[in-house]
């Protein structure tokens, strides 16, 4: 096959595939650029980037949430049963990760719940999402007394939680652009930001403390 049509050759094969497909590419650059050539020629078929980490081999670091949503939203792709194209380098495949039940894990929420704002805020940061003033990015969540407005980790929209008390009063899907309400919902899930568990994040969490500053 020509070099020119490999990425049309490859997207339609995949396209084919009854389930996930995995390219792995010799460098990050590569993994890269065959992302955004395939992109072009997969239509409404999706197609992502499994992302290396930024820091070096044994770089005690803390993850960037961009790519950690990158890679969390790779992985459940190929979790999952339906057609889809995930590009990976051999460099964000030797890295190690939790199991499955990590990635699958999250915070659900119903009307009547009782996990108060602060309960809500924790458990989502917990899970790899990151506080911040206005939740606009995939993966981050903001609070303003008892309100917390959540972007989960998939993208798909933002969400605007109210709480009367500890109780969940409303639950309503925002527009990202115009923070609009959308719709009201009944309960909603909040899949897991994060690639590690729980404990391994309190465990680093609790080491990053007690570094000094210097070093030793």
């Amino acid at each position: 096959v020509p070099e020119t049509a490999r990425p049309a050759v490859t997207a339609a094969l995949a396209a084919a595939h009854e389930g996930p497909t995995l390219l792995v590419a010799p460098s990050p650059g590569r993994a890269q650029a065959l992302t955004e050539e395939l992109a072009l020629f997969a239509g409404h078929f999706p197609v992502a980037r499994l992302p290396e980490r930024e820091g070096l081999p044994y770089e005690f670091a803390r993850s960037d949430i961009a790519v950690a949503v990158e890679r969390a939203r790779a992985l459940e792709m190929l979790r999952g049963t339906d057609a889809a194209l995930v590009v990976a380098s051999w460099a964000a495949l030797s890295e190690r990760i939790a199991g499955p039940e990590a990635e699958a894990a999250g915070t659900d929420l119903a009307l009547g719940g009782s996990a108060g704002p602060g309960g809500l805020a924790r458990a989502l940061e917990a899970n790899g999402y990151e506080v911040t003033h206005i939740a606009d990015r995939p993966g981050t969540l903001s609070r303003r007394g008892g309100i917390v407005d959540v972007c989960p980790a998939s993208g798909d929209s933002a969400y605007r939680v109210e709480f009367f008390g500890d109780s969940v009063e409303s639950i309503r899907e925002l527009d990202i652009a115009t923070q609009r309400s959308v719709r009201r919902l009944e309960r909603v899930h909040f899949p897991s930001a994060a690639t590690g568990t729980i404990q391994a994040r309190e465990a680093a969490r609790w080491l990053l403390e007690r570094i000094a500053t210097d070093g030793e």
